[in-house]
């Protein structure tokens, strides 16, 4: 369970971005140069609970699962949902299937999800 909470995070941040961008998306796909953004932004927050090879991973395989479930107009409304922190029940199912699938993703390659240890400054002082 805690493996999907935090492949659920990796993909909540990763989507939060995409309202910056205004463009017409009659028949749109989502734009590769946001998407690269995206990318770069959830590796960064996840570099910070797991290890580069894991984030990776679960980065690259929740911009796939965007591109292929997501057209411009839908990414936009969820990118602008995650900024309220109000999510839609269809895409609070959305996300979790997307967790699901890309944490499954990286468990069949063999690579453990561990949380980083935590940093100095994390760390409880001893007295």
């Amino acid at each position: 369970m805690k493996r999907i909470l935090k492949a659920s995070v990796f993909v909540i941040s990763l989507a939060t971005s995409a309202s910056v961008m205004a463009q017409s998306a009659k028949d749109s796909k989502i734009p590769q140069e946001l998407l690269e953004l995206d990318r770069k932004r959830c590796e960064t927050g996840c570099l910070e609970q797991v290890g580069e090879q894991v984030c990776k991973m679960l980065c690259e395989c929740t911009i796939s699962e965007f591109q292929k479930r997501l057209d411009f107009d839908k990414y936009l409304e969820l990118s602008a949902q995650l900024s309220r922190e109000e999510i839609s029940p269809e895409n609070r199912l959305l996300l979790d299937v997307i967790a699901k699938r890309c944490t499954a993703v990286v468990e069949k390659s063999g690579i453990q999800i561990e949380q980083s240890p935590p940093k100095e400054a994390d760390q409880p002082k001893q007295n």
